[in-house]
């Protein structure tokens, strides 16, 4: 897909390869990352705070994914 293509071909004559393939795993990292958050079920506002290193107990009942599981019910 494009995203890939992007992150594949990265060109900068003034990296190392090594720099370049640094990259492209970082690169890849973070796009794996938001398509977790995009297709999760749970909580989003956990999510998030986890990415940040922070503590939620998942339950926020105001993101899109509580808001559905409390129509649900």
């Amino acid at each position: 897909d494009t995203i890939n293509y992007f992150i594949e071909n990265i060109d900068d004559s003034n990296m190392s390869l090594k720099e370049k393939v640094l990259i492209k795993i970082e690169n890849h990292k973070r796009l794996h990352k938001m398509i977790e958050f995009c297709t999760t079920k749970k909580c989003l506002h956990k999510y998030l705070v986890n990415y940040f290193n922070q503590e939620h107990n998942g339950k926020c009942m105001m993101c899109t994914n509580c808001s559905k599981k409390r129509i649900i019910k």
